[in-house]
Formats: structure tokens, sequence, C-alpha cells
């Protein structure tokens, strides 16, 4: 089932979490990494373009360990502009946060390539407005919306073919209220 447990970060999460600090992706007192999801993809499996929501601080840091894969960003939506009112919840068919239906034909804006042992991190209004996800596909076609595809020597209309892929998601879950007080 989907949980956010309040315990401690195991030592080897807890390593990883320093280490961003030290980078200055979190800040080790105001907003610290609390926050490890190990996620595990086969060859052909993705995840929906989502919003992470408003539990967690707007930062996120994902380490790619295993195949290569594009991570897309897409057009900042008018119908996301309610996130906040709508609360978070989650959309157990998509296994993602619930969000409006994206327009269909709506294509990545921007796309990266993630690499084997890369560290991707965004923040602000990414964060915020424009959904992320990766197209549950077996290949990758490298198109002119991945903006290192040169600087990693490919071109458009290369394919890589996937292999199995791990990721870390490394955030910081902002504390909620667990009052029990009437206000």
């Amino acid at each position: 089932g989907r949980s956010l447990m309040k315990v401690a970060l195991p030592r080897w999460q807890a390593t990883l979490a320093d280490a961003l600090a030290s980078l200055g992706v979190f800040h080790s007192v105001l907003f610290p990494a609390n926050s490890v999801r190990l996620n595990s993809y086969r060859p052909g499996q993705g995840i929906y373009p989502h919003l992470d929501g408003p539990v967690y601080y707007p930062r996120v840091a994902i380490v790619s360990l295993g195949s290569q894969v594009v991570f897309d960003f897409y057009p900042r939506m008018d119908n996301d502009e309610d996130e906040d009112k709508r609360g978070f919840s989650w959309d157990r068919d998509k296994e993602v946060p619930a969000a409006p239906e994206l327009p269909p034909g709506t294509k990545p804006e921007v796309s990266l390539l993630l690499e084997p042992g890369s560290l991707l991190v965004f923040d602000s209004n990414a964060f915020i407005y424009n959904r992320h996800g990766i197209s549950s596909v077996m290949e990758d076609e490298i198109g002119p919306q991945v903006k290192n595809a040169k600087e990693i020597g490919l071109s458009a209309g290369d394919t890589l073919r996937r292999g199995k892929r791990v990721s870390l998601t490394i955030r910081h879950l902002l504390p909620r209220c667990s009052c029990s007080a009437p206000l």
C-alpha cells in the first residue's frame, strides 16, 4: 500500500541525504531530505505524468541507477492551477498523485536523458506546475525536446533500448499537524 511513514532514514539513506545537503540540494536544518522512495522499473514501464503535490517541499532529487531513460516535463496546464485547492489524493489506476487528465496529444515540452548514476534536481515552477513522467516504452527515441542529447553524443532519431532501472526519489516531506484538540 501507499504510505508516508514518519521514521528515521536508514543509515545509507541518511548518508545520501547528508551528501545532497553538502551539495546544497537540501538544507540540513530548514528543509532536510527526509523521504526516500525506491522505485524499480522493468523495460517498458514508466510513470504517468504527474505533479508531486503539496505534501513536499517543492524540490526533488532523483538518482538513476541501471538503465538510461528519457524523463519528460510537460507544459503547464490551466486545469492544474487549482492544485492547492484540490489537496492531495492518490490515483490508484495510474499510481501517481491525482490530477485532471492531460489533453489528448499533449507532448513533453522538455525532456532529459537520465544516464545510469545521474542526479536530476528540479524545484520551484518545474516542481509545482510542470507535470513530469516517463513514457511506458521499450525503447526511448531521442527527439529535439531531449535537451542534453547532443552533449552525450546522441542525435534526433537515435533509439536506446531500456533495461531494468532503479531510481531513488529524495524529497523533504512537510510536517503535518497531528492535533487532536478542537480549534
